[in-house]
């Protein structure tokens, strides 16, 4: 027989041991990182309306940069020679939400005992550069602000005591996905003679991290997907979960 302090002792490293408790959200809820690096969880009609203002807000303050062209002077001396030029021009610079990606099983809450559905896996993606071949590592660096390397992956990691679980409504099906928030600009490259350019096309798409406690996520909203109908068709984007 164990004295009360032995028992006492075996309760305490019992505690200290239990998994936490997984925060339990509503099917409307959405979770989001601000501007502080903070976790905030909204419900959709407030995101729509925070995404809807934000939309506006870069509209109004986007400007899309165009390299200037070269003066052009009708000579003799310009007609017998080619004047080379070399000139990135950016054509567009836009800020969006991209596909849904899946963070858990599609579950189906069509009994009556009530079901829900909580994040089990995280999920990578990777910078993009179409056109790498003409695009240069510093006026890459220099438009977007950050660091190129030569492959560039950010992860989404979940931990023990940060579990996201989604409620699903009745007589419906659900899963966990995230929209990562993506930067895409496009562009050209121009090259060669000033009165006869060569235009070859490029294109980034880049993504972003944001750190809250002990977790590191791809920036964007993680909400719950869910329909009345299996498959279900995604939130954002053109398919279906399985």
């Amino acid at each position: 027989m164990l004295a009360p302090g032995c028992l006492t002792i075996v309760a305490l490293f019992s505690l200290g041991y239990s998994k936490p408790t997984a925060k339990v959200l509503q099917y409307d809820d959405v979770v989001v990182t601000d501007s502080n690096g903070s976790m905030v969880i909204m419900k959709d009609y407030e995101y729509a309306l925070q995404e809807a203002r934000e939309t506006l807000h870069r509209r109004k303050t986007d400007v899309v940069h165009v390299s200037p062209e070269s003066p052009r002077r009708e000579t003799r001396a310009n007609r017998r020679r080619c004047d080379e030029t070399i000139e990135y021009q950016v054509l567009s610079d836009t800020n969006f939400n991209d596909w849904d990606v899946a963070m858990s099983p599609v579950i189906g809450n069509i009994g009556s005992a009530g079901a829900s559905v909580a994040v089990t896996s995280g999920y990578s993606v990777a910078n993009s550069a179409y056109g790498n071949n003409v695009i240069s590592r510093s006026f890459l660096e220099k438009l977007l602000g950050v660091d190129m390397p030569g492959k560039g992956t950010w992860t989404w990691t979940t931990s023990d005591d940060q579990q996201f679980t989604f409620q699903i409504p009745q007589g419906q099906y659900g899963l966990v996905v995230s929209n990562p928030y993506v930067r895409r600009v496009t562009g050209n490259y121009i090259s060669g003679c000033v009165d006869s350019p060569n235009y070859e096309p490029w294109q980034t798409t880049t993504y972003s991290t944001q750190e809250f406690t002990n977790m590191q996520w791809v920036k964007g909203p993680i909400r719950l997907c869910n329909s009345t109908s299996y498959p279900v068709p995604y939130c954002i984007g053109s398919g279906k979960h399985t």
